[in-house]
């Protein structure tokens, strides 16, 4: 008789992105999901494809310690734990995680020998610094800038999303979209309402009202329970509903946790609801017997 309350929401956050000031080869180096200041490197562009050959020449073997090999073993379990024959695209997301993997793990080995190589590059390359403070992402979509107001039903056919991953070209125009940066901690977590859970949304909201003497109602936040599918967290956001052209919409808002769901638009989660009432006790349960009263 439990009740399964599984939603798939669309991730919305301050996100920019960042574009090619010159045509040429570019190479990475802050890892996808990582924190960054303007002061960090987040790729260099060579006009000439030298600076790529120089890489090269002094790169060396690869060298993977335990973290390094943990991290592609979870991409891998992960996988394989979730795999479907009737998913068969995910194969090539598998394919697009581990090659980014192994690519942060190689260009964290190739900017120890930046510096040096510089001198040789004979000024051949231009790097660039992150633009603002944030979390560098190597992916767009086109949500970058979508806000709750433009909420429509297509936002949630995944069949027709389409992602775009910019550290698969080595060669960019000028103009070419190179990383985008996460630059605010909030973030929200869209999804479409069905009846039951919004009349149950409604009910928790107006819980939360507060009326003054002089009659003015106050609105309190709300906040429900979750937990994501993809690690099983649990947390804690507030929650409010959007309508846009009749269909109701639960925005979920946080102020912390951006980070460890960067990389993700969609997120499937589950609304905890604590079911005290309304438990179902069928017909076969009710009996009758005879039995005695003895007098004390």
């Amino acid at each position: 008789l439990a009740a399964d309350y599984h939603y798939t929401g669309i991730a919305l956050r301050t996100e920019q992105v960042y574009t090619a000031e010159k045509a040429g080869y570019v190479s990475y180096y802050a890892a996808e999901g990582e924190k960054v200041s303007v002061l960090s490197t987040v790729y260099t562009v060579d006009e000439s494809g030298r600076m790529s050959e120089l890489l090269q020449e002094s790169a060396g073997e690869l060298s993977l310690d335990d973290a390094d090999y943990s991290e592609i073993r979870a991409s891998v379990n992960s996988y394989l734990s979730n795999y479907s024959d009737m998913s068969f695209d995910e194969v090539y997301d598998f394919k697009t995680n581990v090659n980014s993997a192994i690519l942060d793990l190689v260009n964290q080995n190739m900017i120890d020998q930046l510096d040096s190589t510089s001198e040789d590059a004979g000024g051949l390359f231009t790097r660039y610094n992150a633009a603002a403070a944030g979390v560098v992402e190597y992916y767009i979509d086109g949500y970058e800038g979508a806000t709750v107001d433009a909420v429509s039903a297509d936002w949630f056919d995944e069949e027709g999303y389409e992602r775009q991953e910019l550290r698969t070209e080595e060669l960019v125009s000028e103009g070419d979209p190179v990383y985008k940066l996460v630059t605010e901690e909030d973030w929200l977590l869209v999804f479409p309402l069905d009846s039951e859970m919004e009349s149950y949304l409604l009910s928790e909201i107006e819980s939360n009202q507060t009326t003054a003497e002089d009659g003015t109602v106050t609105q309190n936040p709300t906040y429900i329970e979750i937990r994501f599918d993809k690690d099983e967290e649990t947390v804690w956001p507030s929650v409010t509903i959007q309508y846009v052209d009749g269909q109701a919409y639960g925005v979920l808002s946080f102020v912390n946790s951006m980070i460890r769901y960067a990389d993700d638009r969609y997120l499937d989660f589950e609304i905890l609801r604590d079911e005290t009432i309304g438990l179902k006790i069928p017909q076969s349960a009710v009996t009758e017997k005879e039995f005695y009263v003895i007098d004390a």
